[in-house]
């Protein structure tokens, strides 16, 4: 079993924009945390 850093350090980061717009908001609907998370 792998454990919760394994996992973690396989994930692929995808720009929170880039989420965002997939669900249906804008740039101007989230508050950035960096390049990977928003509010």
């Amino acid at each position: 079993m792998k454990t919760d850093i394994q996992i973690a350090q396989e994930a692929e980061l995808r720009p929170i924009t880039e989420i965002a717009e997939k669900i249906g908001l804008s740039a101007d609907e989230i508050i950035p945390y960096g390049r990977y998370k928003a509010k």
